[in-house]
């Protein structure tokens, strides 16, 4: 994005929560510890704050920077709160990892995804029956032939 057409989102975003809010361009300010006329800059468009400001101007608005800035849903940054539990044990044993160990896993999940799916996988990815444990994954069609065993369960 333009800088100039960040400056002016972000005097927009600023003013649609200061008037959301019920305050003044003076009330903001104050809170937000900076002069009444910085901000009226900031908020039409004519400067960019710098980064502790923008924070404390945030934090004044009661939103997050990110709302300040126009940022989309696909430019914020992942939380681990917004995967699923399997998904999120896995980074938990992926951040373990040495970068050796990444690449490694990397590879197999390349693998794994550029394989087609097994009638039986699908119907257990849909919900039609859960794999119960290792012992069930090890007589899994995926595992025949493989000398590769699953570990214990973490």
């Amino acid at each position: 994005m333009e800088d100039d057409l960040l400056q002016k989102r972000l005097g927009e975003a600023a003013r649609t929560a200061r008037e959301a809010l019920g305050l003044t361009q003076a009330q903001v300010a104050d809170a937000a510890r900076m002069s009444p006329a910085v901000y009226g800059r900031i908020e039409r468009g004519g400067m960019m704050p710098s980064v502790p400001a923008l924070r404390r101007l945030a934090v004044a608005l009661g939103v997050s920077p990110a709302v300040l800035l126009d940022m989309s849903a696909r430019e914020m940054p992942t939380t681990d709160k917004d995967l699923s539990p399997e998904i999120r044990k896995a980074v938990g044993i992926l951040r373990t990892w040495p970068e050796s160990k990444v690449a490694v896993g990397c590879a197999l999940l390349r693998v794994l995804d550029a394989a087609p799916m097994r009638e039986e996988e699908a119907r257990l990815e849909k919900g039609a029956g859960a794999v119960g444990g290792a012992a069930d994954l090890e007589r899994s069609p995926a595992f025949e032939g493989s000398t590769c065993r699953p570990g214990p369960a973490v």
